[in-house]
């Protein structure tokens, strides 16, 4: 029979276009952009939990800072700063001038009184003053590393501008009413002697509501927890950050590498086509997979087996191997699944450990350290007339429908000859025995090879098989690695039967729901009129 492949046209590959209606761009990449932020989940993890821990660890070892606040107020009313502009304009004034060097300078006086020294330069740098003009308030703001400290620096300072603003305004008033004096003493009439004294009374009613201005709304009292660091805000921050960065990352790695978005983007790329598309269920961090996500995975898995049966068809022995890219896209995975079901169907099914360097497939159907496919391929490279048939039997573990791996298939083991794993694969013994585990009335015998890439040992293995299957996963395999997978495959010289993506997307369905539809006794095809029935 053709090769599947042979009934495909191959087409240029190509990567995402606009291939569905109504702003199929969009759409496709924002699924490209999720795949690679769940590819890079570890790193944005690893990432956003590293900054937490060093933005906590470094909180709790810097010194901390205490801050204390004392308030200034503003009574302004008989003033000629009426209108709200003005007010504005005063208070922001006053800002300013908390600050000044007079200011400081006194309340460096008041705080040596204490008992404390503190230089002008440190009080500049650790005060501030923000201003509250619906309330017509002044917060005055220091801090220091003591708490005590930061409560007498504020109203050090608070008191320091309280005391300069009066007093200024109160020397000016002054000068003003002595002058004023002068002027009634030497007044010439009783007429121009009145009006003099009529204005130094206001000047002096001025001064005594100076007084009241500018006083102290409330004094700054000792803090009870330190201004910063602050632990669990820092770790927040650090955390969020994190997540940023990573996704940042993960966006950026995928504009520098991009990978494949859909199982038809990269059978195109491959010039293959698609056998099979196995939805990923994410199996991470204990989370258990849904029962319809799995019921949707297995249905995957007896697709691809039907296919096999298709493409294959069960009058003579197959020899498939299964092979991939780089390590970690699932071939070993979807080789026991498959020969399990193979088997299930009724057709006698040999599984090959064939990797021999990383043997996963022995550990996983708990066949490590037998002899098997290694031993063989030493037997019969180095005995003349080569291995048995019962030699090979006899290396054969028999299958058991009870074991939920492997089924009812056989499996032979990689075996315990894997120091040269090349050089045992290149002395020309592969092709007599698989033609040997030929005559033992196999269907099908499916080997889980090496990658490809970067490795002999699959290329070597294939010259004796009939069919190539490749699985690719659409989360690890990068177009670099799909342009040198695709050269390879051209080399290998064995027709190629397609490609099993893994990580496809799978649209839910009822019939992966395990009820089936049962319409109603009136025959009626309207929506809703029949009934649902559990499957048993």
């Amino acid at each position: 029979m053709a090769p599947l492949c042979s009934a495909f046209p191959r087409k240029e590959p190509t990567f995402v276009a606009d291939r569905s209606p109504g702003g199929g761009v969009e759409a496709i990449d924002t699924r490209r952009y999720l795949a690679a932020v769940r590819r890079d989940l570890p790193l944005i993890g690893a990432l956003a939990i590293g900054l937490t821990i060093f933005a906590v660890a470094l909180s709790l070892v810097l010194p901390k800072t205490y801050s204390a606040t004392s308030k200034v107020g503003f009574d302004l009313t008989g003033t000629s700063v009426t209108d709200p502009s003005s007010q504005e304009r005063y208070i922001n004034t006053q800002v300013v001038l908390v600050t000044a060097t007079r200011v400081l300078s006194r309340a460096q006086q008041n705080l040596a009184k204490q008992g404390v020294t503190v230089d002008i330069s440190t009080l500049l740098a650790d005060t501030t003053a923000v201003a509250v003009l619906g309330e017509n308030v002044l917060d005055i703001t220091t801090k220091a590393e003591d708490p005590n400290l930061a409560a007498k620096y504020a109203n050090a300072v608070s008191d320091a501008y309280i005391l300069q603003t009066t007093s200024t305004a109160s020397s000016a008033l002054e000068s003003r009413i002595n002058a004023l004096s002068e002027n009634i003493r030497t007044a010439p009439n009783d007429q121009l002697r009145a009006s003099y004294l009529a204005q130094q009374q206001e000047l002096i009613a001025e001064k005594s509501q100076q007084q009241d201005q500018v006083q102290s709304a409330s004094a700054a009292t000792v803090p009870g927890g330190p201004d910063s660091p602050k632990p669990v805000r820092n770790g927040v921050l650090a955390f969020a950050v994190g997540i940023f960065l990573g996704v940042l990352i993960a966006l950026l790695r995928d504009q520098i590498r991009p990978r494949f978005t859909t199982t038809r983007d990269l059978g195109q790329f491959l010039e293959v086509p698609v056998v099979a598309a196995i939805p990923e269920l994410g199996r991470r961090m204990g989370v258990r997979t849904a029962p319809q996500a799995m019921r949707i995975e297995q249905e995957a898995y007896q697709s691809l087996s039907a296919s096999l049966r298709l493409a294959l068809p069960p009058n003579q022995t197959h020899v498939l191997l299964l092979t991939s890219s780089m390590h970690a896209e699932g071939k070993t995975t979807v080789a026991t699944r498959v020969s399990r079901l193979l088997a299930a169907s009724g057709h006698r099914t040999l599984l090959i450990s064939g990797d021999l360097r990383w043997p996963r497939l022995d550990a996983l159907v708990h066949v490590e350290g037998r002899p098997g496919f290694s031993d063989l391929l030493g037997a019969e490279n180095g005995t003349q007339g080569g291995v048995t048939v019962d030699q090979i039997r006899s290396a054969i573990m028999q299958g058991d429908p009870r074991d939920r791996t492997s089924g009812a298939a056989d499996v032979l083991p990689s075996g315990t000859l894997a120091n040269d794993a090349a050089r045992l694969l290149s002395s020309g013994a592969v092709e007599p025995l698989i033609e040997k585990i030929r005559r033992l009335g196999y269907t099908y015998v499916i080997i889980d090879a090496t990658p490809l890439l970067g490795l002999a040992d699959a290329k070597l293995i294939a010259r004796a098989c009939d069919r190539v299957l490749v699985v690719g996963r659409l989360e690890r395999i990068s177009v670099p690695a799909a342009l040198d997978l695709r050269d390879e495959l051209g080399r290998v010289g064995v027709p190629i039967l397609g490609l099993v993506a893994i990580g496809g997307n799978t649209e839910a369905s009822p019939y992966y729901s395990g009820v089936k539809f049962v319409p109603s006794q009136s025959g009626d095809e309207q929506q809703g009129s029949g009934r649902q029935q559990r499957r048993d």
